[in-house]
């Protein structure tokens, strides 16, 4: 929100596509060989994803700023949260945020003496055919 205010004359209002290109970067750089289809015509590598899509919307005639802004985003996060350890700490969501979230979670609080399991399978099974 704050790239709107700072840079008014690139008319960024919403800012829900250099959003999603931020996120396609930071999955482009946590799975980077993997092989993915864009519109069923060809296959990229994850690494290049972000830049396939933004090569797709300069041909459509659209403007590559806000992908841009969006690429540069998700390269600073990742370089903040994943490259460089010293940083991480600042990325973190301050203490309002979790509990925040914790208030809307909804689920029930954790009973007192209850392990959650671990391993492969953690789903919350119900037995079937009786009320056992």
């Amino acid at each position: 929100l704050s790239i709107s205010f700072l840079l008014p004359s690139f008319n960024l209002v919403v800012l829900n596509g250099p959003f999603v290109f931020m996120l396609l970067y930071v999955w482009s750089k946590h799975y980077p060989t993997q092989n993915v289809s864009i519109m069923g015509l060809f296959q990229v590598q994850g690494f290049y994803l972000p830049w396939a899509f933004l090569m797709i919307n300069m041909v459509l005639g659209g403007s590559p700023w806000q992908d841009l802004f969006g690429i540069f985003a998700g390269h600073m996060h990742y370089f903040l949260t994943e490259l460089n350890p010293q940083t991480r700490h600042m990325m973190e969501p301050p203490l309002f945020v979790h509990k925040l979230v914790a208030s809307f979670d909804g689920s029930a609080p954790a009973r007192a003496g209850y392990a959650r399991p671990t391993g492969v399978f953690r789903g919350r099974g119900q037995r079937l055919g009786g009320g056992n």
